[in-house]
């Protein structure tokens, strides 16, 4: 499975420290956080990795690719978006390297650590386009709430939700065919969240699964990265 990483955010919460270094490059442990990401797909069998940088930070992770392992520099493949378009409106652009494989979403500003075999395994189950891995949190109004029946479809995602139904939000790591790549848009901007999501619910298209001891740290904000700091 191929395996794309989405470095390419602004990361406006972490201000004033994304103002000099880029958002997946901050340090959990020492290690910036997209290398733990990178540590644990390796970990789990994961070869084929791309990551998503914008262009104005595209010499800062030139320096952290060169700083890495020989084993990353030489399978790490570092794609430069020249202008802000969504979390998967550059994706688009990749279809060629994708083929015709399942593939991976990740955040780059999340510390996760799970069972990519058994998420795989899930996803070629159910015969649908996508899947989630959700975790779950004590405090999900701040989140995105993933609702799912009784057979792991997600029916719902609610953005903020005063009165949650639900603590399972995604953990930020999405399995999708590509069969995805029929409900693309041609806008500029292209949002997994906002349009992909809300197009494979309505069709019944996406699943979500939990699974027993993932560890997830969303290191978005200031007060998230300190608690990540703490506890991973």
């Amino acid at each position: 499975m191929k395996v794309i990483i989405q470095a390419g955010g602004e990361g406006t919460r972490l201000r004033p420290i994304t103002y000099e270094i880029p958002k997946p490059l901050i340090p959990v442990k020492k290690r910036p956080v997209v290398g733990h990401i990178i540590d644990m797909l390796q970990k789990n069998g994961v070869e084929d990795i791309a990551m998503i940088v914008s262009e104005k930070h595209a010499r800062d992770f030139d320096m952290w690719k060169a700083g890495e392992t020989e084993d990353i520099r030489k399978k790490i493949l570092i794609i430069i978006e020249p202008k802000q378009s969504g979390t998967f409106g550059w994706i688009r652009n990749l279809k060629d390297w994708i083929a015709d494989e399942t593939f991976a979403v990740i955040n780059g500003d999340t510390l996760l650590d799970t069972d990519v075999g058994k998420l795989k395994e899930f996803h070629d189950s159910h015969g649908k386009i996508g899947t989630l891995l959700l975790t779950r949190v004590p405090d999900p109004e701040h989140y995105g709430v993933i609702i799912l029946d009784e057979k792991g479809g997600v029916v719902n995602f609610l953005y903020h939700p005063e009165h949650s139904p639900s603590n399972y939000i995604s953990a930020g790591f999405h399995i999708f065919t590509s069969d995805v790549f029929k409900y693309e848009t041609e806008d500029d901007v292209m949002m997994i969240d906002d349009h992909l999501l809300p197009a494979l619910i309505k069709e019944k298209e996406l699943m979500g699964i939990y699974i027993e001891g993932t560890r997830c740290y969303d290191c978005g904000t200031l007060e998230r990265w300190e608690k990540a700091i703490k506890e991973w």
